[in-house]
């Protein structure tokens, strides 16, 4: 299945930005996401995680911009979905705001905190 070999390249992309190899880790995620283009198939979690460690290892070199709009293109993207994808747009909400504070912009950092979605209740239909 595509989203497995994608999903694995986005956790390794995460890696290799950690491990201070923020330019394999950029290379990594857009080959990623150019194998994922011409897909019928479309998974937006595993695109919103690349897009995420895409973002993570623009950041780690100081391509900030790109980072940023990478960012927002995943929050656009998720925020139009019929499904429930708040738990990535969490985490995109979260990678905004902790850019924000990067490039020293506080105040929004504080807007994008502000439009994070809730977490799920305890106790939720998935858990016991």
């Amino acid at each position: 299945q595509p989203g497995n070999g994608a999903a694995a390249a986005a956790d390794l992309a995460i890696v290799l930005t950690d491990a201070g190899r923020a330019a394999e880790a950029e290379q990594l995620s857009r080959e990623t996401l150019a194998d994922l283009a011409g897909l019928r198939w479309r998974n937006e979690y595993v695109l919103s995680d690349i897009h995420r460690a895409l973002a993570g290892a623009l950041a780690a070199q100081n391509k900030t911009a790109e980072a940023e709009a990478v960012l927002l293109e995943n929050h656009a993207t998720l925020a139009k979905l019929t499904v429930d994808v708040s738990d990535q747009l969490r985490l995109t909400v979260d990678a905004l705001a902790t850019l924000c504070e990067r490039i020293g912009q506080p105040q929004q950092a504080a807007v994008w905190r502000a439009r994070r979605p809730p977490e799920p209740a305890p106790g939720g239909p998935l858990m016991p």
